[in-house]
């Protein structure tokens, strides 16, 4: 009841499509054809890629040599910003990280110390909805995925070594 009438219609089209307002619809249009321009310059620069930071530029460029406006947005999806501006390979190796860190802190929390079992739950929890929130988010350069993924191995280290003889 405290909230505005304009904020609830904003809510309400998360859900319902039909009630979305134009300002909304044209942000998901926007976010949809960022999604596809990422996709279509991975594959067609699937070794390197453009260059780190480059795809606001680069998809801009490619809409005013089509006659269109360009959007000078990045690419709202983590994964797809790391593809298209660093290639094929190093998207294979960001994704490779991220499940080299899931494991480590699986390994960790299977040891059955109580307080590091329960850091490495938490971190768990950290790197799942990191890792759900960069599909949405231009992050995929974020510190967080480093010190994520440096946490969950330093605990694996550690308790490798403390249980070596």
């Amino acid at each position: 009841p405290f909230v505005p009438g304009e904020s609830t219609q904003r809510l309400k089209s998360l859900f319902d499509s039909k009630d979305a307002t134009e300002e909304a619809a044209d942000s998901q249009n926007a976010r949809t054809i960022l999604l596809q321009e990422s996709l279509k310059i991975t594959f067609h620069h699937p070794l390197l890629g453009i260059g780190p930071g480059e795809f606001e530029d680069y998809q801009s460029g490619l809409a005013v040599a089509k006659g269109e406006r360009g959007l000078w947005h990045a690419t709202h999806n983590g994964y797809t910003q790391v593809s298209s501006e660093c290639g094929i390979p190093a998207a294979i190796f960001y994704v490779a990280g991220m499940f080299l860190a899931f494991r480590s802190l699986r390994r960790s929390k299977k040891a059955n110390v109580p307080r590091v079992s329960a850091m490495a739950q938490t971190l768990s929890t950290s790197m799942v909805g990191f890792s759900a929130s960069i599909c949405f988010l231009s992050q995929g350069y974020s510190f967080a995925l480093l010190v994520l993924t440096g946490i969950a191995l330093s605990i694996e280290r550690l308790l490798e070594e403390s249980a070596a003889p």
